[in-house]
């Protein structure tokens, strides 16, 4: 199954709940040949067209999501001359007495031209076997031409001192050409379930989409279209507003501004080089948008979203840590790996199987700033929903680690973003995060590849990794290093399955007995200083990129500077406990051959898992004192 036929199957399946909200999202899926525009300006009118009320509405307060019916062209105007809506607009294409305000003659003349073909366009609709009465009130009003009195009698617009309009003033922040109007008719003897806002009309969609229906398939060329196989009218015009109503970027297009992007040794027109269906293609971007909003992962203009045949979402988040991979929060310390994973096997028991295809599709845009140009499709690709949770599963099993940093200590696999950050991550403004959005975005998509592929973690962000986790003075807080540390001692952990997660006593490895040792340093220094310390790098951890690559030599320094560490150690039960394990170790690496030989990276796991041991040590005595 193609992209865009999946998509067109999803707008199918919900059809009968278009244009209405639900109580599980705040998406809505717009009705055949609609779209959506912010409005700004309420006006309130009766079955009479005559005027009653407006005001301005408030963006942070009001519901400004306002569906409107559209035509192919509308759907997708821009340029110079960009085609209307046929009933809420902006005020450009509504204020037919422009020229008794609007001193610009050129101006007047363009909102005139543009008034006009809105009004065509109304007229044929209203005129038609289709036309409801709400419809019908919202012409009459239009034709009595005063659009721009009634917003200066109910103060929407503020006049100059010589009664004109100065059109560069703003109404709700736009520009006042700009502003979207929108109508609401009132009827006194309306029935029960009347929706007097034409943008909550399920009666006035219909009456639309009947009529743009029948209008395009008399009017429009028809052509074989390459989603479907049908014989069918089909258009080169494809909607844009995919990612939001200010968003210009359309997902397929042939032109731009007379710039030719397909190839004219090929092709003399971009129909001929792939044509689509008109409904296929309203329907397939509708649903598009409505996946985006409702559960769509968005970095900047990177998207990533997943949906079934139904446009449901996966059960899982993709791009969680253990406690958030089903939304609830659970964070659990495991002492263990088999307890932890037997709660991995509560989790993932009845997801494992569901045999319903899911669609994941990656998209971004080149040009970050002004929304406009072109969506590229980065990646696509449809899988199983139990291979998806057996490979997520396989993730959270091997990439686990002890994680004390953050607001709860949990165990579990990192986060996608959380990897991204630790491998890219600078501090500013007191936070580790990456910066460049665009990079961000892209790495992310990178690991949540690996983990649906089943891969190998990229080189890359493994050696970058590493070196950051080696290197703690690189970071201001303590926090931010241990986060590194701990990130990528998960992912080594996942390269060796079945290593122990907790400390593992009996571990002889040189690089890891040499790991513990350091730890063990670092934690008699920080006792030696208490709270004095708290948050920064400790000086022996100072040491940690020169002691990796030379563990012999360095330790002899490291432990003659614990000299007056020890003095005090000795006097303390935890410190006594801490100098123990210290000659413990010692006589442990002492019969390793190589001793100055740099270490491997498994020295990383060693001090991380050494940390954790005196982290549980250290709760288990303030327990007992009470």
């Amino acid at each position: 199954m193609n992209l865009l036929q999946s998509l067109a199957g999803v707008y199918d399946s919900q059809s009968s709940r278009a244009g209405a909200k639900r109580e599980d999202t705040d998406a809505v899926l717009l009705p055949l040949f609609h779209t959506y525009l912010t409005a700004h300006i309420t006006v309130t009118i009766d079955m009479q067209g005559n005027f009653l009320d407006a005001c301005v509405l408030d963006i942070r307060k009001d519901e400004v999501y306002t569906i409107v019916p559209s035509t192919v062209e509308s759907a997708s105007r821009s340029g110079p001359e960009p085609p209307p809506n046929p009933l809420n607009d902006k005020l450009v294409y509504l204020m037919s007495d422009a020229g008794s305000y609007i001193q610009d003659k050129q101006m007047v003349l363009d909102i005139q031209k543009r008034c006009r073909a809105h009004e065509q366009l109304l007229a044929a609709w209203s005129l038609s076997t289709y036309a409801v009465p709400q419809l019908k009130a919202v012409r009459q009003y239009l034709n009595r031409k005063r659009t721009a009195s009634d917003l200066i009698a109910a103060n929407v617009i503020i006049p100059e001192e010589d009664g004109t309009i100065d059109e560069e003033k703003k109404v709700a922040g736009r520009d006042i050409l700009s502003c979207v109007v929108r109508f609401r008719v009132m009827d006194q003897e309306a029935e029960e379930g009347y929706a007097a806002e034409t943008w909550k009309n399920r009666e006035l969609f219909q009456s639309w989409i009947s009529y743009y229906t029948a209008f395009v398939m008399e009017q429009g060329k028809k052509d074989i279209c390459y989603v479907t196989g049908e014989y069918t009218v089909c258009t080169g015009k494809h909607t844009n507003g995919i990612r939001g109503s200010s968003d210009w970027a359309k997902l397929i297009s042939s032109n731009e501004n007379g710039s030719i992007v397909y190839s004219r040794d090929w092709f003399r027109e971009g129909i001929d080089a792939v044509s689509i269906g008109l409904v296929t293609s309203f329907k397939a971007h509708c649903a598009l948008s409505w996946i985006i909003k409702r559960q769509g992962r968005v970095f900047g203009s990177n998207i990533r979203v997943c949906w079934d045949a139904d446009g449901n979402p996966l059960a899982f988040d993709l791009f969680a840590n253990t406690p958030d991979i089903q939304g609830k929060h659970e964070y659990s310390f495991f002492a263990g790996r088999d307890a932890y994973q037997r709660h991995l096997d509560v989790c993932f028991s009845e997801v494992l199987m569901d045999h319903r295809m899911f669609h994941m599709l990656v998209l971004d845009a080149p040009n970050k700033q002004n929304y406009k140009g072109r969506l590229a499709i980065l990646d696509y690709a449809e899988m199983p929903a139990d291979v998806i949770c057996r490979r997520l599963k396989q993730w959270h099993r091997t990439a686990c680690w002890q994680f004390t940093t953050g607001k709860r200590a949990f165990t579990g696999a990192p986060s996608a973003p959380d990897v991204v950050i630790a491998a890219y991550g600078t501090e500013y403004g007191g936070v580790l995060t990456v910066v460049d959005k665009t990079v961000f975005a892209r790495q992310v998509n990178r690991v949540v590849s690996v983990i649906l592929s089943a891969q190998p973690m990229p080189s890359d962000i493994m050696a970058n990794l590493i070196r950051r986790a080696g290197n703690p003075c690189m970071f201001r807080e303590r926090s931010h290093w241990m986060m590194v540390l701990q990130v990528t001692c998960a992912l080594l952990n996942r390269d060796v399955a079945g290593e122990s997660i907790m400390l593992d006593k009996l571990n002889t490895d040189r690089s890891y007995l040499w790991g513990r040792l350091l730890a063990i340093a670092d934690y008699i220094e920080r006792l030696y200083f208490q709270e004095a310390r708290e948050g920064c790098i400790s000086g022996v951890c100072g040491y940690m990129q020169m002691f990796s690559r030379s563990p012999g030599r360095y330790w002899g320094i490291i432990r003659r500077r614990l000299t007056p560490y020890l003095y005090k150690a000795n006097r303390m039960r935890r410190g006594q406990h801490a100098c123990r394990l210290m000659e413990q170790v010692e006589a442990m690496a002492a019969g390793q051959a190589d001793a100055d030989e740099p270490l491997g990276s498994a020295y990383l796991t060693g001090f991380s898992s050494q940390q954790l041991y005196f982290i549980q040590y250290d709760y288990a005595i303030r327990k007992e004192m009470g």
